[in-house]
């Protein structure tokens, strides 16, 4: 939930375009935002819902545009001195692999 959050810039429960943009900054082109709002809104509504968040993690394990926004998020808090990433609460996050090697994403498997 609280990677969620930090893609919620706005606090309005859902994740728009324009949100991805604000977190994901000048590290991906206009393009490939748009595709991964593609990827994860399946509704086709314009935002990001967390029931389709956690759908597209679950379904997604080892998605590149998973591992780079984790990453970017993490770098994020690090800068911003709020704490803990991601990463460092849940060390099965995104980037992560388990004891046999295998991709885990957010802890869910």
């Amino acid at each position: 939930k609280d990677t969620f959050k930090r893609f919620d810039t706005d606090s309005t429960g859902f994740i728009t375009e324009e949100n991805l943009k604000t977190v994901l900054g000048e590290s991906f082109e206009p393009e490939e935002v748009t595709a991964m709002m593609q990827d994860v809104n399946v509704n086709h509504d314009g935002r990001i819902s967390y029931k389709e968040f956690i759908h597209y993690l679950q379904d997604n394990p080892s998605s590149a545009h998973q591992d780079a926004a984790a990453k970017l998020v993490d770098e994020r808090v690090k800068k911003e001195g709020r704490g803990q990433t991601a990463r460092q609460k849940n060390p099965n996050s995104a980037g992560n692999k388990d004891s046999s090697g295998e991709q885990k994403c957010c802890g869910l498997q």
